[in-house]
């Protein structure tokens, strides 16, 4: 190589820096950033959810398309790149033994998972734990979150059998 390709390569690599920083730029004025500003607990905007009128078949379709990738649903499947959600109902946040969970989940690690509680996080995850690891925007309809629940309460062998309460 000559003294040529040397200054050459020099070029190339600081236009490309300087399309990089650019670009950066540019993103930074076009979208500003904008701190969480919602309470964990500010649920009083959210409609309550009625698992009576609550779908499993549609819930296991819906969970099965946005959950499935990530997570398993059966007794005895591993963790995937989330914990398995077999018998989540009431289960301690944070506490599946061999998961590695943001320290923003370890924070709950003392709550369960309650109805509110996966409501709470099915609507918007980054609002109930501000630094999951999960990327998941939530689920906007209220309808489409207790059909989830309700399938993954019946993941469960904490259930009664069917039609005793």
């Amino acid at each position: 190589m000559d003294s040529f390709d040397w200054n050459r390569i020099a070029a190339a690599c600081v236009i490309s820096c300087g399309i990089l920083f650019g670009s950066w730029l540019i993103s930074k004025i076009m979208i500003p950033y904008s701190p969480l500003t919602s309470s964990v607990y500010a649920s009083e905007n959210q409609e309550t959810i009625d698992l009576k009128t609550a779908d499993i078949g549609k819930g296991k379709i819906i969970a099965s398309q946005q959950c499935g990738v990530c997570h398993s649903f059966r007794q005895g499947e591993p963790d995937k790149i989330g914990p398995s959600l077999f018998n989540i109902k009431n289960k301690k946040i944070a506490s599946s033994p061999n998961f590695n969970y943001s320290s923003s989940l370890k924070i709950h690690e003392n709550e369960y998972w309650t109805v509110e509680n996966l409501n709470k996080w099915l609507a918007k995850p980054l609002a109930f734990a501000p630094a999951t690891l999960m990327a998941y925007g939530g689920l906007s309809s209220n309808k489409d979150r207790a059909d989830v629940i309700a399938y993954l309460n019946s993941l469960t062998d904490n259930n009664p059998p069917s039609g005793q309460k």
